[in-house]
């Protein structure tokens, strides 16, 4: 059982320690090893039974976040684009949602104002 165990303990490991690295690296050093790392996290990704796919998932997400998501795309294989259609669409719908919020938040401080100002008047 324990020989079962050390594969997986060993990932969450370097999964985490990427994630570090990711946060705290500068794009410039990324880009140099950036093919390598998306190989690596995809094929951890499809062999460990879903127990990665999140981590995975979030790192890519920082890679794009970093890097742009035009340099990750390069170095995407084929068979994960998906993967990275779903980052980008998530990406759009927060930024959509984002936007949403600060033109609906302007107008109720133009309406509090507004009234606010015209209450001044009134008294």
């Amino acid at each position: 059982m324990n020989n079962n165990l050390y594969p997986i303990i060993h990932r969450k490991a370097s999964l985490d320690f990427l994630k570090v690295l990711v946060a705290k690296s500068q794009a410039e050093g990324l880009q140099t090893h950036m093919k390598g790392m998306v190989e690596t996290l995809l094929s951890w990704q499809s062999s460990s039974k879903n127990h990665f796919k999140a981590k995975v998932k979030q790192l890519l997400e920082m890679l794009v976040k970093k890097c742009g998501f035009d340099a990750v795309k390069e170095v995407m294989p084929e068979e994960h684009m998906k993967l990275l259609t779903n980052i980008r669409k998530i990406n759009e719908r927060k930024e959509r949602k984002h936007c949403a919020n600060t033109e609906e938040t302007k107008s109720r401080q133009s309406k509090a104002t507004t009234s606010g100002f015209c209450l001044l008047y009134v008294l």
